[in-house]
């Protein structure tokens, strides 16, 4: 009877020690594309929270970080935006409507045209410049549109790559 006993008790070892998986690390998964889309797929339909899912996640995640393009800090503009940002707003402010209007030589060049130094300001634009980035920093002045905001933040944008 106890050898029966021990016998079941290490055939029942044997069966359980096989039924675990070995954790395998984030950089592994890494390393092993095929592997980790298989444990990803698996572990995205059940739901599971095991260390290996969790691993596969974060590693899911770090090869997708790797291969995102680079952030910048400034507002969401595309270069069509800042194309644009020299034109005629219509603003609402402390004195009601009003229509601000860049002047006509600046009207086609972008930021990066200026910031670059590819087009020199003249002493009339600066002062242009200056007071509309005075105009656009008080409380209550609002860029009237459905882009409004947009506009806003490409302007704000423009004024400190101008240091205005």
């Amino acid at each position: 009877m106890k050898k029966a006993m021990v016998v079941c008790g290490v055939l029942g070892f044997v069966l359980l020690s096989g039924c675990s998986d070995e954790v395998k690390t984030r950089a592994w998964y890494m390393d092993h594309p095929k592997e980790l889309a298989e444990v990803f797929a698996k572990c995205k339909a059940s739901g599971d929270d095991t260390p290996n899912c969790r691993n596969a996640i974060e590693a899911q995640f770090r090869v997708k970080q790797a291969n995102a393009p680079v952030p910048t800090f400034g507002p969401d503009t595309s270069e069509m935006d800042k194309a644009q940002v020299f034109k005629s707003y219509d603003m609402t402010g402390e004195n009601g409507r009003f229509t601000y209007s860049f002047p006509d030589s600046l009207k086609g060049k972008t930021i990066q045209d200026i910031k670059d130094g590819n087009y020199a300001l003249s002493d009339d634009e600066k002062s242009g410049l200056q007071q509309f980035c005075k105009t656009l920093d008080r409380f209550l002045t609002q860029i009237v549109g459905s882009r409004g905001l947009s506009e806003r933040n490409t302007l704000e944008y423009a004024c400190k790559q101008f240091k205005l």
